[in-house]
């Protein structure tokens, strides 16, 4: 399951300039469209988790802002019955979302995990 509005993230318009200028979900569907399985909600992530049920393992990669996190881990943590992580946390506001909610999380380069179960 692939879960994107596919507008780019608020606030990094800077290093995604294609998003104003180019279809990036049709550019995502022609490139992986044809995988039977793949199910694609185009929609924020926050909407997207009051609409699935649980999953083993959650990843978190929207918004980088503290408040965009806080509320993605607040929304997608109660789906994850073994693991939730996430990209980017070198962005100041996802570690301090993350670190809020669980401590110091696992972190291999830019990825940061916490087990559940």
């Amino acid at each position: 399951m692939v879960v994107d509005h596919f507008q780019g993230a608020k606030g990094q318009e800077k290093f995604f300039h294609e998003v104003a200028h180019r279809d990036i979900y049709h550019i995502f569907m022609a490139n992986l469209g044809h995988f039977s399985n793949l199910m694609v909600l185009k929609m924020s992530s926050v909407e997207a988790a009051n609409q699935v049920g649980l999953a083993e393992m959650v990843f978190i990669d929207a918004g980088h802002e503290y408040e965009e996190v806080k509320e993605d881990i607040e929304a997608w943590t109660p789906k994850a019955t073994k693991m939730l992580c996430g990209h980017d946390y070198q962005f100041p506001g996802v570690k301090k979302a993350v670190m809020e909610k669980f401590g110091v999380p696992k972190v291999i380069d830019t990825i940061w995990y916490v087990e559940l179960s």
